[in-house]
């Protein structure tokens, strides 16, 4: 009986340490890695500062920033995330589902509303108000300049030189040939 009981310890022994390094996989600690760019007139540049945040079910997990490569890593179990990744400028992406550990890459486009003049939104909308004043002070520049001709018909409250600039020019009366 010895020897089966042996035999027995041995092979439970044996089952344990077969299942240890599956029971510390699931709790060993990787990384999500990855890659971010943003697109310019140039082609696609590493975006330094770009905020990378991984999330589980809902709850953020971690927050990294891009080096001036365009690199971040976040430690965090094996699994699946859902990384969002944010940078002035660019449309936020969300990307869905990545494995870690794993390397992810994520090329961001630029805000449309961003591409005014090569300005932001709010500095964009003030050029653009600067332009229709503009456009209205000429209106009124070049309406003035006409009242001022005497022939315009057109005449300007402080143009009038006393009560007899009040009286009505008589028609012009056409010969017919």
């Amino acid at each position: 009986m010895r020897p089966s009981l042996i035999a027995i310890l041995f092979a439970a022994a044996a089952l344990l340490l077969s299942a240890a390094p599956a029971v510390c996989a699931e709790d060993a600690q990787t990384s999500l890695e990855g890659f971010v760019t943003g697109e310019t007139e140039d082609g696609p540049v590493a975006l330094k500062g770009a905020e990378v945040r991984a999330d589980s079910g809902g709850a953020v997990l971690q927050t990294a920033y891009t080096d001036s490569k365009g690199y971040f890593s976040i430690p965090c179990d094996a699994g699946t995330y859902t990384v969002t990744v944010e940078y002035k400028g660019f449309e936020t992406v969300v990307i869905s589902n990545v494995p870690a550990p794993g390397i992810m890459e994520a090329n961001l486009q630029p805000r449309v509303s961003d591409l005014a003049w090569g300005l932001d939104t709010p500095h964009a909308l003030e050029v653009v108000a600067i332009l229709v004043l503009m456009t209205i002070l000429a209106a009124g520049m070049a309406t003035y300049a006409l009242a001022k001709d005497k022939n315009s018909g057109i005449q300007m409250v402080n143009d009038l030189d006393g009560p007899d600039d009040l009286k009505e020019d008589e028609p012009e009366v056409l010969d017919d040939p």
